[in-house]
């Protein structure tokens, strides 16, 4: 679906972007499984929510940290 719409390059950048995501959501399901019992449904639904968006806001953080700055080789300089 996304290829005739964004081009195989923007596809290939959705997927890969989408790849960042999912650890988050399987950290939702299973704390969803394995807290519907001891927390109730609406509790684990609750927790499950702010593991994921915890998830996501450590994925941002650590996207925006500034990376060392690297100087690009003179080509020109002999050493």
């Amino acid at each position: 679906v996304a290829v005739p719409r964004l081009g195989r390059a923007g596809a290939a950048a959705l997927l890969a972007g989408a790849l960042r995501g999912m650890p988050g959501f399987v950290l939702f399901m299973m704390v969803l499984a394995t807290g519907a019992e001891a927390l109730g449904v609406a509790g684990a639904l609750a927790l499950g929510v702010v593991a994921s968006l915890g998830w996501g806001a450590l994925v941002l953080a650590v996207r925006r940290r500034p990376g060392p700055q690297r100087r690009p080789k003179d080509r020109h300089c002999r050493r």
